[in-house]
């Protein structure tokens, strides 16, 4: 039986959602620059498969928050294995974010101290919009992502009957 959401984790969801919008816009804009860009230098591809693979474990994460929303919220454990990995890609995608804000404040401050915003075409309008909306919809994501987890723990083991150590919901 699903419950009916509260306010603020349908605007979780809603973020969500945003966030793996504003990643994809980002990751279609690599893969088409990707012809710009010279591959046969080792160090680029690393930094290229690096940067892709960082972009998907954002879109991993939101997808597992919508999973732990639809599927276990108010209290049914998602598991240990999938707890762990949840709070390993919550870390990577905090620091990942963090990084992608300042290249996004120093690319937009550079193109404005240097009056070139007027050269820019649309998919560089668009790539700036993009990170600028995944970083605005990150800070409120990760910060109701650890609510999230702790509250479906917290209402798990509030659940489990002490005597016999078994969850009294089926």
């Amino acid at each position: 039986m699903q419950t009916e959401l509260p306010f603020k984790w349908k605007l979780f969801r809603i973020l969500n959602y945003f966030h793996i919008g504003s990643v994809m816009g980002i990751v279609i804009f690599i893969w088409d620059s990707r012809n710009e860009i010279d591959f046969t230098d080792s160090e680029v591809l690393s930094v290229f498969t690096i940067v892709m693979l960082s972009f998907f474990f954002l879109l991993l994460n939101s997808y597992i928050n919508l999973l732990n929303l639809k599927k276990h919220y108010p209290g049914r454990s998602p598991g240990n294995k999938l707890q762990k990995f949840s709070l390993f890609l919550l870390l990577f995608s905090v620091i990942f974010v963090l990084v992608l804000a300042i290249m996004t404040a120093i690319i937009f401050l550079d193109a404005l101290m240097m009056s070139q915003h007027s050269d820019w075409d649309i998919r560089s309008i668009g790539l700036m919009i993009s990170l600028t909306m995944l970083c605005l919809t990150a800070v409120p994501i990760f910060e109701k992502q650890f609510i999230l987890c702790n509250l479906i723990r917290r209402n798990y083991h509030s659940g489990i009957d002490p005597l016999t150590g078994t969850a009294d919901r089926p």
